[in-house]
């Protein structure tokens, strides 16, 4: 009894085509004893390949696989065309906008400190902590995540 398996030996076996078992050993990286001979241990990478075809869902099995990325990516088109007419998605524009009105917010609320502190020397330590939470609950208020949706569905509603 030979310790090496033919080419042909190894793809009959296999159930496959000896072209199969050239591929992986030019494309794949097989390892071989000598041309067209193979050791038993052969078995060993066999099991790894399939495994990593299966722990990557088919990725690098050749044309089959290039089916399943071409389907997988017409459904992702679908998908992102079924969710724009439902109006499940925001064109960049409009975040771009509601980011651009929201730094206008945060700008205009820096630039007004110096009026704040001026109106805050004028008052007891009491009224001082008062005015600053009522101007920190009204600058919260214009940025909270209600005011910034309604700019957004707004912003939206009008380009639709």
């Amino acid at each position: 009894m030979s310790d090496f398996i033919s080419t042909s030996e190894l793809a009959k076996k296999l159930g496959i085509k000896s072209r199969t078992v050239q591929t992986w050993v030019s494309d794949h990286g097989m390892p071989q004893h000598s041309r067209g001979k193979f050791t038993p241990d052969v078995l060993w990478w066999i099991i790894g390949y399939y495994q990593d075809i299966i722990k990557n869902k088919g990725i690098g099995t050749g044309t089959t696989n290039l089916n399943e990325k071409k389907l997988s990516l017409e459904c992702d088109i679908l998908e992102e065309k079924l969710a724009a007419k439902k109006g499940e998605n925001c064109p960049i524009e409009v975040i771009e906008d509601a980011i651009f009105q929201i730094a206008t917010i945060i700008k205009a609320r820096i630039r007004s400190l110096p009026t704040l502190a001026a109106k805050l020397q004028s008052q007891n330590l009491q009224e001082m902590r008062a005015t600053l939470r009522k101007r920190g609950d009204e600058i919260l208020g214009d940025l909270s995540a209600t005011k910034v949706r309604a700019r957004l569905k707004t912003k939206k509603d009008t380009d639709d």
